[in-house]
């Protein structure tokens, strides 16, 4: 089910007599009797529907209450509640089999629980250890560089989680044609209370992206990194994606309009290792100090500020704990002041902050196209239309 704007396809007098009744959010209108579908006959509402419970279920695993997962959802917490259940089922005799994986090839016994999609947590009882992370991958490619930047990021004293060698002394084992790597536990929480942060917590942030993009820099002289370029992909796969839409969630006017202030002087954009999927997801806290760096899958050399970018978009549209708009416009002068004392930032980049911004909210609305996800494509699309309408707002404090 797609969203289309009222105000251009419908006639100007029936819009202000439906705003009579409803402004500003979604309506569904039926279609007639005789070209109603059986049920089950439309596949993208099945689609939407896997891949809503399967977001429901990874909110449960990353620590979200019923009660919170509800209302980000907008269902019952009954239905949550089934919705969890159901995927648990499946997942209870998954977790036996990498207990057992693990026991086999690491000699490492405790309770699994299953934290993220591709992701298991042992608990053991060995007092020199957190426990242990075990991690799953399909690429070799992937897996090889993942290993290879966490080594030389552990000789750069970067905290962050320690590769286990198997029982046969080997980085990591291979079963049913995946791949996985057992790391140590690090200290601390990824869940962090936001909306009750101030501002010397966002500055702090600040610096601690940019201490990892200098650590980067240094890894980068000594691994083989993946290339890629936000520009290429606006004028490649993306435009694809909004084209086969028929720009239904994000115009042609307003891609192109973002393209083009893009394309203008991105060539002296300072270009590095970056992180790539810089959320709080990914960074670890104690006792709300920051204590490590997650998940470098998506490790890439690109645009440095692309990290800083997506780091305050991640806190727009954080769930749980709500951030007002006046708070996010100084977040993010904090969070861009914290970074430039640590890595100085050239003029370009502060003036590029929203126009990237809007960029990575257009990559996801055409991602979420691709994977038949549109109610998450329609939410990337309201964060690019929010920034775009605030664009001065938030110049005025990181510039």
């Amino acid at each position: 089910m797609k969203y289309k704007n009222a105000g251009e396809i419908l006639p100007e007098e029936l819009v202000r007599q439906l705003q009579n009744y409803v402004q500003g959010e979604y309506v569904y209108i039926p279609k007639t009797t005789e070209n109603r579908q059986k049920w089950g006959a439309n596949t993208n509402h099945k689609r939407e529907m896997i891949l809503r419970n399967e977001r429901i279920f990874e909110k449960y695993l990353e620590g979200e209450g019923i009660d919170e997962i509800a209302e980000m959802f907008h269902l019952s917490q009954r239905s949550i509640r089934r919705i969890i259940g159901e995927q648990k089922k499946s997942d209870e005799k998954n977790n036996e089999l990498i207990k057992s994986l693990i026991e086999s090839n690491w000699n490492k016994s405790g309770q699994v629980q299953h934290i993220y999609t591709t992701a298991w947590q042992m608990e053991t009882e060995e007092t020199e250890v957190k426990g242990y992370v075990l991690k799953e991958y399909t690429q070799l490619v992937e897996l090889t560089r993942n290993l290879e930047l966490l080594k030389q990021l552990e000789e750069n004293n970067v905290p962050v989680a320690k590769v286990i060698r198997s029982v046969d002394e080997k980085e990591y084992i291979e079963s049913n044609d995946k791949l996985y790597v057992l790391c140590s536990k690090l200290k601390g929480s990824n869940i962090v209370d936001t909306a009750a942060c101030g501002d010397e917590w966002f500055y702090n942030m600040g610096k601690t992206i940019a201490n990892l993009h200098t650590a980067f820099r240094k890894c980068q002289r000594h691994i083989e990194c993946w290339h890629n370029s936000l520009l290429g992909e606006m004028k490649s796969w993306i435009r694809e994606k909004l084209e086969h839409d028929n720009w239904n969630i994000i115009s042609k006017n307003e891609y192109e309009d973002a393209l083009t202030e893009l394309e203008l002087g991105y060539d002296k954009l300072p270009v590095q290792l970056i992180h790539r999927d810089v959320h709080l997801g990914n960074f670890l806290f104690d006792h709300n100090q920051f204590s490590g760096y997650l998940d470098f899958d998506l490790s890439q050399i690109n645009i440095r500020i692309f990290d800083i970018c997506y780091f305050l978009l991640g806190l727009l549209l954080e769930d749980t704990y709500k951030i007002d708009e006046d708070k996010w416009f100084r977040i993010a002068g904090c969070v861009v002041s914290g970074y430039n004392d640590v890595e100085k930032l050239h003029v370009i980049e502060r003036e590029k902050i929203c126009c990237v911004m809007k960029c990575i909210e257009i990559l996801f609305a055409a991602w979420f196209i691709g994977e038949g996800d549109y109610e998450q494509a329609e939410a990337a699309a309201r964060v690019f239309k929010f920034v775009r309408e605030h664009e001065q707002e938030v110049k005025w404090k990181i510039i």
